[in-house]
């Protein structure tokens, strides 16, 4: 209701959402930052999907988009370590699993789209496409922090986000 334009009401409710993360990850309870995190991806999801593609507006909101899954990764690191009983961290896992590996696809897609954009004489349109390629990376990260650092999954995702990294030092 304030007479703010609407880039800065944007700014104040993104401060105002990641204000309310970090209390919740202080209150103790991993799964309230878990929760509002996954209402910010979906937000996010959103306006992505409106955003025209390869656009300004687009790729912050893919940037923004991708950062989002670190705050996940935190707040189920978080949750995990204070839930004792293993069937709940398996389903926990489990859950968080299908949000990643539906990022970890839109990601491939997005790479895919976008590389199909990028044109000789016009450098700018690669942005998109290393937006997507760097973020893909960067999730498979995040993911890995979900499992002990021991475990075949965890490895698994480490060594792919190192070889999407690899690849994409290669090509830039």
């Amino acid at each position: 209701s304030s007479n703010l334009p609407a880039a800065e009401k944007e700014l104040v409710n993104t401060s105002h959402t990641r204000l309310k993360i970090a209390v919740a990850a202080k209150s103790g309870n991993g799964k309230d930052p878990r929760d509002l995190v996954l209402n910010v991806i979906q937000e996010k999801s959103a306006q992505l999907a409106k955003a025209p593609a390869g656009s300004e507006a687009s790729v912050d909101l893919l940037g923004e988009w991708i950062d989002q899954f670190r705050l996940l990764a935190d707040a189920l690191v978080e949750a995990l370590g204070q839930e004792s009983d293993l069937s709940a961290q398996t389903k926990m896992r489990e859950e968080a699993e299908k949000h990643f590996i539906a990022a970890e696809t839109e990601l491939q897609e997005k790479r895919k789209t976008f590389d199909k954009l990028r044109k000789d004489d016009e450098p700018e349109t690669d942005v998109p496409f290393l937006v997507a390629f760097y973020g893909l990376g960067k999730v498979y990260y995040y993911h890995s922090l979900l499992f002990p650092a021991d475990s075949p999954g965890g490895r698994r995702l480490v060594g792919q986000s190192l070889e999407t990294l690899e690849e994409f030092d290669l090509e830039f």
